[in-house]
């Protein structure tokens, strides 16, 4: 098991996914070939999100605005390509493993968690289920 599966999505752990952003870029550059240490290719996914705003009338011709957030994984081929993000974009690296240079600031995050009553059990990452992303 992985530590999304293992601790981020257990109810008696961390119990969702958090996302975070920060004042400064992100970078990941994931090793090339075979981890030496973990004996398996690096896997860098790296989820990026962003908020939608979605402004209508209802029914009594008032406005109401609702916020909705989208979420898409992106995988950085391990060979030699790397991804870069701005400042203040919403983002995770729980799904990486395997050996990443993460270029970052000292500074703090916002972060949130993503959470709910039950297990996560209906969420899937690039069409893989995220129980068997350590497979």
């Amino acid at each position: 098991m992985s530590h999304v599966t293992e601790y981020e999505f257990s109810p008696n752990k961390g119990g969702g996914l958090f996302v975070e952003h920060h004042p400064f870029p992100h970078i990941w550059l994931p090793a090339t070939g075979t981890d030496p240490a973990f004996k398996e290719p690096t896997v860098s996914r790296i989820l990026l999100g962003r908020r939608l705003d979605n402004t209508q009338e209802d029914g009594y011709y008032r406005t109401v605005t609702t916020e909705q957030f989208h979420f898409t994984v992106f995988e950085v081929p391990n060979n030699g390509s790397a991804l870069a993000i701005r400042p203040q974009c919403i983002h995770n690296d729980s799904f990486t493993k395997g050996a990443q240079t993460v270029f970052l600031g000292n500074t703090a995050a916002n972060t949130v968690a993503l959470r709910q009553s039950m297990p996560v059990t209906q969420m899937d990452v690039g069409g893989t289920p995220v129980a068997k992303l350590s497979d």
